[in-house]
């Protein structure tokens, strides 16, 4: 699982580079168009290999079951999955525009957004790693609140390239833990 959502860190690496890219060589507006253009093909193309597997090992359980719902335990995943969901994206829309207002270049908030998702391509995997050794639930814990700290410790005050670089791939390494470790 580490390994193939780390997938997504590299996509996005890659993204960060080459929109910036586009958007001081072309514009704005065709940038988005040929970011659509790019995210549909790949969208088309996995709907068309995808399958189903249902019809052959024919599972025992819905594919949603509102019972799971009444479930003190799952509510508590979900809760968690949603608010750490909600930092994730945060931290992800958020980190580039931060870097603007401390006074980084374009260039240089589009290096930091990578370097998120280069933490991200490193540390999912790592994550799958030491969760299928340590226990799901107690990783979890540990990152999130790890995050959590490095927040308010690095992010909050960072004022130069350099900090918000360590916060970038500190926090790109841990942000991706629901992924890993949510059944």
């Amino acid at each position: 699982m580490g390994i193939s959502s780390s997938g997504s860190g590299v996509g996005g690496l890659l993204f960060s580079f080459g929109i910036q890219a586009m958007i001081d060589s072309l514009s704005l507006a065709w940038s988005f168009r040929i970011t659509a253009i790019i995210c549909g093909v790949m969208n088309l193309l996995a709907v068309a290999f995808i399958r189903n597997r249902n019809a052959e090992i024919k599972p025992p359980q819905l594919g949603f079951d509102t019972k799971l719902l009444r479930r003190y335990n799952v509510f508590l995943l979900l809760a968690w999955g949603f608010l750490s969901m909600l930092g994730y994206i945060t931290l992800l829309y958020s980190l580039p525009d931060f870097s603007g207002s401390i006074g980084l270049s374009k260039t240089q908030a589009a290096a930091i957004s990578a370097y998120l998702n280069l933490g991200t391509a490193i540390g999912r995997p790592a994550i799958g790693f030491v969760s299928d050794k340590l226990g799901r639930i107690e990783v979890a814990g540990v990152l999130t609140c790890f995050c959590g700290v490095t927040c308010f410790a690095i992010w909050i005050p960072a004022k130069d390239y350099a900090v918000a670089i360590v916060f970038a791939i500190l926090s790109g390494a841990v942000v991706g833990v629901f992924w890993m470790v949510s059944p």
